[in-house]
C-alpha cells in the first residue's frame, strides 16, 4: 500500500507505538513530526490496534479491506464506510474506545449493588455479576448483565457509591477505575478508507 501511494506522491511517516487513551495526534508535533491527517494501516500493528488508534485520534484509517467485510457497512464513498465503536468516558473526561466489546467487573469482595442509566431508565443491578457491553448491527449498545433481560442503548452510565473496578476493552484488561464511568455508541467516530 505504501508504494502505490508514494506513485501518487503521498507519502508516509510511521508512528510507533499505538497511542494509549489520553493521548492525542497533536502531541505528535512534540516529536517533530507534521500534524496527523489520515492514518494508515500497514501490517506493524494487529487490525484491532490500528483501527482503535483512529478511533482514539478521531482520524480516517487507510486499510486494505478484509475478506469478511466486503458488504458489512454501507459505503460514504467510493472506497470507505463509517464503522461504530464504543466510547468509554473515564475520570478525568479521558476517553477510551472499544472496538468490539467492554466488560466492567467489581472487584470488591461484597460489592453491593450497582445503578446503571440505561439511556433515561435507572436500574439497579448486583455489582458481583459482570456487565458486558458490545455493539449491535444497528450500532446501538448491547447490554448484559445476568439479572435483566439484554437491553439495545445509546448511553450507558455505570455508578456505585464506592470500589474498584476492572474494565476490559477489546478482551484486555485496561484500566483500574474508582469513578462512574459512561459508555456510549460512537457511530461516526471511525472511517474506514480501501484503496
Amino acid at each position: 500500500m505504501r508504494l502505490r501511494l508514494a506513485q501518487q506522491d503521498i507519502h508516509a511517516v510511521e508512528l510507533a507505538p499505538a497511542p494509549q487513551a489520553g493521548e492525542r495526534h497533536d502531541a505528535l508535533r512534540n516529536r517533530g513530526y507534521a500534524r496527523v491527517h489520515l492514518l494508515m494501516a500497514t501490517g506493524g500493528l494487529p487490525y484491532e490496534d490500528a483501527v482503535r488508534t483512529a478511533a482514539l485520534w478521531n482520524l480516517p484509517l487507510l486499510v486494505e479491506r478484509r475478506p469478511h467485510e466486503e458488504h458489512s457497512a454501507p459505503l460514504v464513498g467510493f472506497g470507505g464506510h463509517r464503522r461504530p465503536v464504543i466510547g468509554v468516558r473515564l475520570p478525568g473526561g479521558v476517553l477510551d474506545i472499544a472496538v468490539r466489546r467492554v466488560t466492567v467487573t467489581c472487584l470488591q469482595p461484597r460489592p453491593g449493588s450497582a445503578c446503571l442509566i440505561l439511556d433515561n431508565e435507572k436500574i439497579t443491578a448486583p455489582a458481583d455479576r459482570p456487565l458486558r457491553i458490545t455493539l449491535a448491527a444497528d450500532g446501538a449498545l448491547h447490554v448484559r448483565g445476568g439479572t435483566f433481560p439484554a437491553r439495545h442503548v445509546r448511553r450507558l452510565r455505570y455508578e456505585r457509591p464506592w470500589g474498584l473496578y476492572r474494565l476490559d476493552i477489546d478482551d484486555a484488561s485496561a484500566h483500574r477505575v474508582r469513578a462512574p464511568l459512561r459508555l456510549e455508541s460512537m457511530s461516526g467516530r471511525l472511517h474506514l478508507l480501501h484503496p
